[in-house]
C-alpha cells in the first residue's frame, strides 16, 4: 500500500507540502482540458498512476515534459491568434470566437502552470535526494546545500552533477570538523567598504612608496582583473622605484560575451579592454630602476577555457592583504564594494596562493594564455574598438607612455592620425570603413563617440601588441623577478577568524556555510545574484520558519542593463520574489556619464560577512578563478561585532534610500488583467522578465539624469572646493562627489533634488499605479 502522503518520480520522494492527491488530481484534469491530442493518453495515464500508486519511472515524466512542449506551441499559437483577432473585430473582448481562444489559452496556461511546478519541485527533491545520499544522516547544513546543487547544476542530475556535489560535500564536511585550509585564527581586520575600499588601495600603495623613501620598502603583490587606472599604476610604480619588490599577476582579456549588430544580426567583440591591459603590462615591465616582476594568468592551461576569467583582486603590501571585489581600473571607485584589509595568518594565506598562481603564470605564451583556437579567434571575428581601445593600442606599439601616465588625448581626427603616425601605423589602413566614412567614422571615435570594426592590419597590429607585451614577460629577469618573493608573517594579532575560500568547491562552501549558520539575518547586495545562490537562501528561510523561527532575509540586485536590454539578475530575483524573499533592484545616483553599480560580491549574517571577488552565479562560483573571505563575527570579538553593526547599518542604507521597491510579478499580474483566469498565473510568470527589463530601463534613465545634475554641481565655487577636499583626503572622484553633495546641500536636501527629477517621479508614480491595482483588485480580477 503506498504511501498516501508520499509520491514518487523515478524513486526521487516529491515535497508532500506540494504535493498530494489533490494537486495532482488538478494536474490531470489541467491535462484533460489542453488541446493536443498526441501523446495526451500516456501522460493522463502517468498522471493517473503516480496519483493510485505513489510512483512513476522517469521514462513515463519524460512522456509529460514532451507533451508539455506541444501545449507550449498551442499557448503561443492561440495566444498571436487572440491579439489578430482582437485587433481585427474593432477590439471587442466580447466577441464569442475572442472567449472561445481565450478559453483554449486559459486550459494550456493552467497545464504549463501546473507542469512547471511539478518540474521544478523534482529538480529540487532529486538534489536533495542526491545530498542525503553523498552527505548522510549526520551532515546538518543538507537543506541548504541542496537548495544551492538543485539550480547549480542541469535540471537531469547527471554524472558531472553528482561529482561535483560529491566534492562539495567533501570540502564542507572537511570544513566543519575543523581541519580545513580554509580556516585561519587569530587575524586583525579592517572593513573598507563603499567609499573606503578606494581610498584604501590609494593609501597602501601610498605607504609602501613613503616607507621606501624612509629606508624600509615594504614587498607588493598584487594580482588583478582590472588594472589599468593611471592613478594606481603611478602609485604601484612609485612605490617600486622608492625600492618595494613589486610582483603582479594580471588577467589578459578575452573574446567572450559578445554583442549583436541592430542592423546586420551578426555578432561582434568590444576589444577596448585588451590593448589597455597590454599597454598596463608594459609599462609595468618598462619601469626602470626597479625590481618589478609581471605575469599573466593562463587561463587556457589553467582553468581549460580562455573565456574564463581570472577575476581577483588581492593588494598584499607588507604584512598587510586587501581583498575586495573592486577593480583597479578608471570608474571602480564610482561603484559599491566590499572588502577587508587582513593582517596574519589570513594575510599569509592569500599571499601564498597568490604566489602559487605566479609560478604557474611565469614565462607563459600565447597559447597557454589563449589556446591556439582563441588566438585564430582575434584573425577571423569582427573586432571593434574604440577610443580607448585604438588609443592605448597605438600608445602601446609607440612606447608605452610611463607607468602612471594616462592614454593619450585625442579631440579630432588630427590628434587621433598624429598617435598613429608616432606607432608608425597608417590609420586609414586600420579599420575596416569605406573611404567615404572614413573622416566621419574615426572622427566621432577620436572625440569618444561610437567604435569601428578592425581591419585586417588592424587585427595583426593588436595581435602584435599582444606578442609585444607577453614577450616583455617572458625575459629571464622579469622570470627571475617573479621567483622572489617572500610570504607575510603568519603570526596571530588579532582574535578574529577568518575563512579563505580559493578553489571552486571551497567558494561554494563559504557561501552556502554563511547562509547556513545566520540565525537572525541573512543580507545579500550583489552585482550578480542568480538562482543557484537563491535556492540556498530560500532553502534556509523555508528550514527557519519549519521550526518556528524568523529569518530577516533581504537581497538587493545591481540594476544594470547588459546589451540585449536584460539582467542576468532576473532568474534570481524571480526566484526569491516566489518565495517571499523581500528583493529590491539598485537606484544609485551617478556623478557623471559614468555609470555606477553595485559590484559587491557581499553576503552579510549576524554570524560573519563575505566580501571579495566571487560573483553569486555559477561561472563565479565554478569556473572562473576567484577569491573570497569570510570574517567571523564572534560574540566575544568586540571588534568583529563592531564591523557587523557597521556593515548592518550601510546595508539598511543602501536598502532605504538607493534601490527601487516593485514586485515583477505584482506589475506583470497588472499587465494581464485580461488573460483566463486558469492562464493568469502562467501568464504573468511568462511576462516577469519583460516587466523587468521595463523597470530596469527606467531606473537608468533615472540615474543617467541623476548623473547631470551632479556634474551641473562643478560649476559652483563652494561646492567644487568641498569636493577637491575629498579627491585630496583620497577618495575617487565618483564617491568625492557624493560626499561633497551630502556635505554642502546636507543630506536631506541633496535626497530632496533627486527624488524630484522627472525620471524619479515616473519611477514613482509606476509604483503607485500597480500598488493601487493591488489594493484594487487583490491581485485577483
Amino acid at each position: 500500500m503506498p504511501d498516501p502522503t508520499q509520491f514518487r518520480i523515478g524513486g526521487v520522494p516529491l515535497d508532500p507540502r506540494r504535493f498530494n492527491k489533490e494537486s495532482l488530481d488538478k494536474i490531470h484534469k489541467a491535462a484533460e482540458a489542453a488541446e493536443p491530442t498526441e501523446g495526451k493518453e500516456e501522460v493522463l495515464a502517468t498522471l493517473k498512476e503516480l496519483r493510485d500508486t505513489g510512483e512513476v519511472p522517469t521514462d513515463s515524466f519524460d512522456g509529460i515534459y514532451q507533451y508539455q512542449k506541444q501545449v507550449k506551441e498551442e499557448y503561443y499559437s492561440d495566444n498571436d491568434r487572440f491579439w489578430d483577432t482582437y485587433n481585427s473585430n474593432g477590439k471587442n473582448f466580447k466577441d464569442p470566437t475572442i472567449i472561445g481562444i481565450k478559453n483554449e489559452i486559459g486550459a494550456s496556461g493552467s497545464f504549463l502552470g501546473k507542469y512547471d511546478a511539478l518540474k521544478d519541485s523534482l529538480r529540487e527533491s532529486t538534489a536533495l535526494a542526491a545530498v542525503q545520499g553523498l552527505a548522510g544522516g549526520s551532515f546538518g547544513p543538507t537543506g541548504v546545500v541542496a537548495g544551492y546543487a538543485a539550480w547549480a547544476n542541469g535540471s537531469n542530475w547527471n554524472g558531472t552533477a553528482q561529482k561535483n556535489t560529491a566534492e562539495l560535500v567533501e570540502t564542507y564536511n572537511q570544513f566543519l570538523s575543523g581541519d580545513s585550509r580554509m580556516i585561519s585564527e587569530g587575524n586583525s581586520v579592517q572593513q573598507v567598504h563603499r567609499e573606503e575600499l578606494w581610498r584604501a588601495l590609494g593609501t597602501m600603495t601610498a605607504d609602501a612608496k613613503a616607507s621606501g623613501e624612509a629606508g624600509n620598502p615594504l614587498p607588493i603583490t598584487a594580482q588583478y582583473y582590472e588594472l589599468t587606472s593611471p592613478e594606481m599604476i603611478g602609485n604601484l610604480a612609485g612605490a617600486a622605484k622608492a625600492g618595494s619588490k613589486l610582483r603582479l599577476n594580471l588577467d589578459p582579456g578575452r573574446l567572450s560575451y559578445p554583442s549583436k549588430d541592430r542592423e546586420t544580426k551578426k555578432n561582434y567583440f568590444e576589444t577596448d579592454d585588451i590593448p589597455d591591459k597590454m599597454r598596463t603590462i608594459l609599462q609595468f615591465t618598462q619601469i626602470e630602476g626597479a625590481d618589478v616582476g609581471v605575469s599573466i594568468f593562463p587561463m587556457e592551461q589553467e582553468l581549460g577555457n580562455p573565456e574564463d576569467l581570472m577575476h581577483r583582486k588581492i593588494l598584499r603590501v607588507g604584512d598587510k592583504v586587501l581583498m575586495s571585489g573592486m577593480n583597479a581600473n578608471m570608474g571602480s571607485g564610482e561603484n559599491i564594494d566590499a572588502g577587508y584589509i587582513i593582517e596574519g595568518p589570513g594575510a599569509s594565506k592569500l599571499t601564498e596562493n597568490l604566489v602559487r598562481d605566479i609560478g604557474k603564470s611565469t614565462g607563459v605564451g600565447l597559447e597557454e594564455i589563449w589556446g591556439a583556437d582563441h588566438i585564430e579567434k582575434f584573425r577571423t571575428e569582427d573586432l571593434r574598438m574604440g577610443q580607448r581601445g585604438i588609443t592605448a593600442l597605438l600608445d602601446g606599439l609607440a612606447g608605452p607612455g610611463p607607468a602612471g601616465t594616462d592614454r593619450p588625448s585625442t579631440k579630432n581626427l588630427g590628434e587621433l592620425e598624429a598617435l598613429a603616425k608616432k606607432a608608425g601605423v597608417d590609420l586609414k589602413t586600420m579599420f575596416d570603413v569605406s573611404p567615404e566614412k572614413y573622416e566621419a567614422t574615426l572622427g566621432a571615435i577620436a572625440q569618444g563617440k561610437g567604435e569601428a570594426s578592425l581591419s585586417t592590419e588592424g587585427k595583426e597590429k593588436l595581435l602584435s601588441l599582444i606578442g609585444k607585451a607577453v614577450a616583455a614577460t617572458q625575459t629571464e629577469k622579469n622570470k627571475a623577478a617573479l621567483g622572489d618573493i617572500d610570504l607575510p608573517s603568519d603570526k596571530k594579532v588579532g582574535k578574529t577568524r577568518v575563512d579563505i575560500a580559493d578553489l571552486p568547491a571551497e567558494r561554494e562552501v563559504l557561501t552556502i556555510n554563511a547562509i547556513s549558520e545566520a540565525e537572525e539575518f541573512v543580507y545579500l547586495p550583489g552585482f550578480v545574484v542568480t538562482r543557484a545562490v537563491a535556492g540556498a537562501i530560500v532553502a534556509k528561510k523555508e528550514e527557519m520558519e519549519a521550526q518556528g523561527k524568523t529569518l530577516d532575509v533581504r537581497v538587493i540586485a545591481d540594476s544594470g542593463i547588459y546589451p540585449d536590454g536584460g539582467t542576468p539578475n532576473t532568474w534570481g530575483v524571480n526566484f526569491l520574489e516566489d518565495h517571499g524573499v523581500p528583493t529590491k533592484w539598485s537606484k544609485l545616483t551617478r556623478t557623471g556619464s559614468h555609470d555606477r553599480k553595485i559590484h559587491a560580491k557581499q553576503l552579510l549574517t549576524d554570524k560573519g560577512e563575505i566580501a571579495g571577488s566571487t560573483n553569486f552565479s555559477n561561472k563565479g562560483m565554478k569556473e572562473n578563478w576567484e577569491t573570497s573571505a569570510y570574517v567571523h563575527f564572534e560574540a566575544d570579538d568586540k571588534d568583529a561585532i563592531a564591523l557587523r553593526d557597521a556593515s548592518k547599518k550601510q546595508f539598511e542604507d543602501l536598502w532605504d534610500n538607493d534601490c527601487y521597491d516593485l514586485s515583477s510579478t505584482d506589475y506583470s499580474a497588472s499587465k494581464n488583467s485580461f488573460a483566463h483566469p486558469d492562464a493568469k498565473e502562467w501568464a504573468t510568470a511568462q511576462g516577469r522578465n519583460a516587466r523587468s527589463k521595463e523597470v530596469i530601463a527606467k531606473i537608468q534613465d533615472y540615474e543617467v539624469e541623476t548623473g547631470k545634475l551632479v556634474s551641473g554641481f562643478m560649476a559652483n565655487p563652494d561646492y567644487k572646493a568641498v569636493f577637491d577636499g575629498f579627491v585630496a583626503k583620497g577618495y575617487s572622484e565618483g564617491d568625492a562627489a557624493i560626499l561633497a553633495a551630502d556635505k554642502h546641500f546636507g543630506v536631506k536636501e541633496f535626497r530632496e533634488m533627486r527624488n524630484n527629477l522627472p525620471t524619479n517621479q515616473e519611477l514613482v508614480q509606476l509604483e503607485k499605479k500597480v500598488e493601487n491595482w493591488k489594493a484594487r483588485y487583490g491581485g485577483k480580477e
